[in-house]
């Protein structure tokens, strides 16, 4: 039993416990982690699937929209809860995650912007994948509130590498408040120690190369097909043709909106219609639901092959030649699409050409096992 001890001044003091409070929980350590937050959808790894030969790397993804809400919403009854959380960033409120288009207004339009890696949409996007990350990496069993990444790795477009990467890793190497787990308990801190950014095309070739070595000998040209911008990216092995490399900033977002125009100019602000339309236009689907109708998608395939050619002949002009590139990779949401176009362009070049085996989680696998090579070699 503890008794109460007076300072020489009179006040009492603070009676000794027989037992000392528990240590505070140290921090989850999580060696690397990746995300790629595109215009369309953002992407993240949770590590490797141990349980599996050859411990591939497991990615998920949420929807890159998150609209700007006033606070959190209670399902009422007969409902159910939405998917997502809010993030709050400089006091603003977004709501993030697999049901971020119905918590919209229904006016809240995707932007596809030069500045958006400096948005605060962006951190949002980015804040909410560390929390799904760290989703299925706590347990309601362990009670540790903060969160300690060794390296992270993100990729942005090549027609802003230069102007945004510096400004992009100094914002993201930052503690990050991020939402409490589905299981309560307070808001994680989650410390980014590292951040390195790299060219969005670079995640799929090395994605890609890791299991094809004659790839370190031939040039490579790979395609991205994004929902903002078409990149391309040529390589000799780890060598970049940098005055060879470039992109368009028009991506599967522009096709979609495009052929939500054509049939109402007010739909390219609706987020579930652009999302139904991009869906169409990936999957070749013969229609698509708009105003409780099936509306055919034949009539638009000339404008969207239109802007896709947009991109490809911006490629060729900064490419120049194809002789010497020996191979064609084409990844990225709209890589299959990209890929028929160019097969009727380039006939010729078809038996050099070859589609992602996954092209929508390409870069974002990539830039893990880039970010283990790095840790690998900090280390050894």
């Amino acid at each position: 039993m503890s008794t109460i001890e007076k300072a020489p001044n009179g006040v009492p003091t603070p009676p000794k416990l027989s037992h000392p409070a528990p240590a505070q929980q140290p921090p989850l350590l999580i060696d690397i982690a990746a995300v790629d937050v595109g215009y369309f959808a953002t992407k993240y790894t949770v590590g490797r699937d141990v349980a599996k030969e050859g411990a591939p790397i497991l990615a998920r993804s949420i929807p890159s929209f998150c609209p700007l809400i006033d606070g959190a919403v209670s399902a009422g009854a007969g409902t159910s809860a939405l998917s997502g959380v809010v993030v709050e960033v400089n006091g603003s409120q977004f709501f993030v995650g697999p049901d971020s288009a119905i918590r919209g207004s229904g006016r809240n339009a995707r932007v596809v912007s030069d500045a958006y890696a400096d948005s605060e949409q962006y951190l949002a996007l980015f804040r909410g994948a560390l929390h799904y990350i760290c989703r299925e990496l706590l347990t309601p069993l362990s009670p540790i509130y903060k969160v300690s990444v060794k390296r992270m790795v993100v990729g942005l477009p090549l027609h802003t590498l230069s102007s945004k990467k510096d400004s992009l890793r100094s914002t993201l190497e930052a503690v990050h408040t991020v939402p409490a787990m589905p299981w309560g308990g307070p808001a994680l801190e989650v410390e980014v120690k590292s951040c390195t950014v790299l060219a969005q095309p670079q995640g799929a070739l090395v994605h890609h190369g890791a299991s094809i070595p004659h790839l370190r000998e031939q040039n490579t040209l790979v395609l991205d097909v994004g929902g903002g911008t078409f990149d391309w990216f040529l390589m000799h092995g780890k060598k970049v043709h940098y005055e060879r490399c470039g992109a368009y900033p028009k991506g599967t977002l522009e096709c979609a909106f495009a052929v939500c125009d054509r049939i109402h100019k007010s739909l390219r602000d609706d987020a579930e219609i652009v999302q139904r339309v991009d869906s169409a236009l990936l999957s070749r689907a013969g229609t698509v639901l708009i105003n409780g109708k099936q509306v055919p998608m034949a009539p638009f395939e000339p404008v969207v092959s239109a802007i896709l050619k947009e991109g490809v002949d911006r490629m060729l002009q900064s490419v120049q030649s194809l002789a010497s590139v020996d191979l064609i990779l084409f990844t990225g949401g709209g890589a299959r699409r990209l890929y028929e176009l160019m097969t009727v362009l380039l006939p010729e070049r078809q038996d050099t050409m070859q589609l992602d085996g996954d092209p929508v989680f390409s870069n974002v696998y990539g830039f893990h096992a880039l970010g283990e090579k790095m840790n690998d070699a900090k280390t050894s």
